[in-house]
């Protein structure tokens, strides 16, 4: 019920049906965990402007526990690599596809399990410690489908601005960081977008912001960081008016027995309730 219940929603929301190719990545269960709480998606996708949806966080938790990132990464359209004893060298993987590069560089998942940490100090994931990261990234992802002047390296910069490093060393690692990763996240982001755009892409419309937002859920563990990220957004996306409440208000029992008597159509975040 609760898939049923998701794929019609991304549907509403969207315009869209998931692809045969993700549907199929969806019916393999997730054994990743998130940090977010379900409990934490509520009232969430109601701050985002009409046609923006897909830009709720509540759509990376359903990514994460469907197992569509999960099995992007280890499933997905890329060739495996190994070491000189045979042994599976995930850090080694590659791919042309440019949604599978997106995964592979928040998830890189290098022992085998998917994880967004490695001890590589190219490592974005070890970096992230504050949601702005991901609202600039999925800002970059909007002005990219509405077809707005953007800058790479511009963008890679502020992207570096929020990012949390160790004063050892840390030129030598922002550097690394901007060549070897910031700026190579954001040109597959841009090629997925527009594979997308020219019906070449594997994966359905929003599968790329899907991605960005699951990197959100398994970084992040607070409801206050779900509002630091969507204050974070621009009007364009969000609707300012729309207010938060105070403090911590997970989902209740309360709010699970009225979805459930729900006769409106579901939102986003009822998939959760």
């Amino acid at each position: 019920m609760a898939y049923k219940r998701f794929t019609k929603t991304v549907k509403q929301s969207t315009g869209r049906f998931l692809a045969p190719v993700a549907l199929a990545f969806l019916m393999i269960s997730s054994t990743a965990m998130a940090k977010l709480p379900p409990t934490a998606f509520k009232n969430v996708t109601r701050h985002f402007r009409k046609g923006k949806e897909a830009y709720s966080p509540t759509l990376g938790m359903a990514a994460l526990e469907t197992g569509l990132v999960e099995n992007i990464r280890f499933f997905g359209p890329f060739t495996h690599k190994f070491d000189a004893e045979g042994q599976r060298a995930y850090h080694k993987d590659t791919s042309t596809d440019p949604l599978w590069k997106i995964v592979k560089i928040l998830f890189p998942s290098t022992g085998g399990a998917l994880t967004t940490d490695s001890g590589a100090n190219t490592n974005l994931g070890r970096y992230v410690k504050n949601p702005k990261v991901i609202a600039i990234l999925l800002q970059f992802t909007d002005d990219v489908r509405i077809g707005k002047k953007h800058n790479i390296d511009t963008v890679a910069e502020s992207i570096l601005g929020v990012l949390t490093l160790p004063d050892e060393k840390k030129s030598k690692i922002k550097s690394n960081l901007r060549t070897q990763t910031v700026k190579p996240l954001l040109k597959s982001i841009q090629d997925s977008i527009q594979e997308e755009e020219k019906e070449k892409s594997l994966f359905p419309k929003y599968t790329t912001e899907q991605i960005i937002e699951a990197f959100f859920v398994y970084k992040f563990d607070k409801q206050k960081d779900i509002q630091t990220l969507i204050e974070a957004l621009p009007e364009t996306m969000i609707d300012k008016d729309v207010t938060f409440s105070k403090g911590e208000d997970p989902l209740t029992e309360k709010d699970v027995m009225g979805t459930i008597e729900k006769t409106t159509p579901y939102d986003l975040d009822d998939i959760f309730t």
